[in-house]
């Protein structure tokens, strides 16, 4: 029987434990990070004159939560607008690191729900007079499942252009037109470009109009709408009529029972008082040629002494 010696037993235990080891840890590199989908939405001229770019992130479901994840963004783009989870319909801004690493901005963060969020801002987007033009990467940090892009068109852009065609556009809930291809695919390492050229006369931003756009179309049917036409029987257009005639006799009998009103309150005008008629006689037996009476006032015959009226005795002159 070969008798082993206590130090090559050692030895032998030891190797014996290595190999049980090794194939763990193996299998513990090759398990890395996948994402079931990852929506990539690139909206130019939105709310800002650049790019936006929105990152919707889910993790595969065989991923051990939390876990740690890196995602590249342009350096150009400077630090993400947001990092957020998505937790009971809510996104939550979270925390994160960044490092440059050459044309890249490398965020870091952990995650504790599988869904996730990441934008940012691109000011690579080029502006020739009314063209613009712009190129998206996809750096390719994991293996992703299902890929969908989804490119909106700006308000008051024409000739859009992409490249590799994603199909026809179609109008979203914001009505603007969207373009929504699902890519399929990428490996971990495989990165994707998109060309996106398209025509703008002016600078203003989508976001600008979406708030003053009705969220559908107005009909006849629409909530709250008051319609322009009429349709009033005519015995309402008949009923209307007699109420502003009765209105107007209303208003014309009060306007003449207030002038009449003045008119009785008035105060009479004075009249001249009259001298009295004895003084009248008095001045007319003293005046002229002839001789009156200073009781009636009738003239008298020359040489006559009584009245022939009244009897009365008449003054001599």
């Amino acid at each position: 029987m070969l008798k082993v010696s206590p130090n090559r037993q050692f030895v032998i235990s030891l190797l014996l434990l290595i190999l049980l080891i090794t194939p763990t840890a193996a299998q513990a590199q090759v398990t890395s990070v996948s994402l079931s989908s990852l929506e990539v939405d690139l909206w130019p001229e939105y709310d800002e004159p650049d790019m936006l770019v929105i990152y919707k992130i889910t993790l595969a479901s065989d991923v051990s939560l939390p876990t740690s994840l890196t995602f590249k963004i342009p350096a150009a783009a400077g630090s993400p607008h947001a990092v957020a989870e998505l937790q009971v319909d809510t996104l939550v801004n979270i925390t994160y690191t960044e490092r440059l690493e050459g044309d890249w901005n490398l965020i870091t963060f952990t995650a504790t729900v599988p869904e996730l969020w990441i934008e940012y801002y691109d000011p690579a987007l080029e502006k020739t007079g009314d063209t613009r033009q712009y190129s998206f990467v996809w750096p390719g940090g994991y293996a992703v499942n299902s890929l969908i892009v989804d490119v909106q068109q700006p308000w008051n852009a024409q000739n859009m252009r992409i490249s590799p065609s994603i199909g026809t556009g179609q109008t979203g809930s914001d009505t603007l037109t969207h373009y929504i291809a699902q890519v399929g695919s990428l490996e971990e390492g495989q990165s994707f470009n998109l060309e996106i050229m398209y025509e703008k006369p002016d600078d203003v931003l989508s976001a600008e109009m979406i708030k003053v756009q009705p969220a559908e179309p107005l009909t006849e049917d629409t909530s709250g709408r008051v319609s322009s036409t009429l349709n009033i029987p005519n015995d309402l257009i008949w009923l209307g009529l007699l109420g502003i005639l009765g209105l107007g006799l209303i208003i014309g009998g009060a306007v003449w029972y207030f002038r009449s009103s003045q008119k009785e309150t008035a105060a009479p005008p004075r009249r001249r008082r009259s001298p009295s008629k004895k003084k009248l006689v008095v001045e007319a037996s003293t005046t002229g040629d002839g001789i009156y009476c200073a009781q009636c006032g009738k003239r008298a015959a020359s040489g006559d002494r009584f009245c022939r009226a009244c009897g009365s005795k008449l003054r001599s002159e």
